[in-house]
């Protein structure tokens, strides 16, 4: 089984290579060939994704390897909707393709950012949970919380208003 999803990660990967590699070989040049773009203008394109993935990454709340897939994710959606995007024509030169890079990047952002959450939720199922992001375990936390603030207040319930700090830190 596990042999099976590392030859089709591996299948995947170079299909997405090969085909992130055509788009990305689209110029402001027509007819420009992949071995003639060169180092500035890749980075050109991608500097702003890796930047947010980046950002990304960090703010997502969670164990380290799911920032770092979310991180990844939204680099690599960024970087082949801005390449996707600017591939239009008439958005190759100048501004129009800069903005259209920024557009596709920041919808590339969500998608790949998107494709890790639902990594992330299968990940936590796998791992006996309720198959939720570190977001949604956080709003659950904060739902819970503020319902026994709700019943604290009105003395419903075991709470008691003058007593929630004490129980909920174990000492009444």
């Amino acid at each position: 089984m596990l042999r099976a999803l590392v030859k089709a990660g591996r299948a995947g990967g170079r299909m997405a290579g090969s085909q992130l590699a055509q788009v990305m070989s689209h110029n402001p040049v027509p007819g420009m060939k992949l071995a003639q773009v060169t180092k500035k203008e890749w980075l050109d394109r991608l500097w702003m994704d890796g930047i947010f993935g980046t950002v990304q990454g960090f703010t997502t709340p969670g164990s380290l390897d799911e920032k770092i897939g979310v991180g990844i994710a939204a680099t690599i959606g960024g970087g082949m909707g801005g390449a996707t995007l600017a591939t239009i024509p008439g958005m190759r030169r100048g501004g129009g393709r800069q903005l259209a890079e920024f557009a596709g990047g920041w919808g590339g952002d969500m998608v790949g950012t998107s494709v890790a959450e639902a990594g992330i939720r299968a990940k936590d199922v796998m791992l006996g949970g309720t198959g939720q992001t570190g977001w949604e375990k956080m709003a659950e936390e904060d739902r819970l919380l503020m319902e026994q603030q709700i019943l604290a207040a009105h003395g419903l319930g075991q709470y008691q208003p003058t007593d929630l700090f004490m129980q909920q830190n174990g000492l009444g």
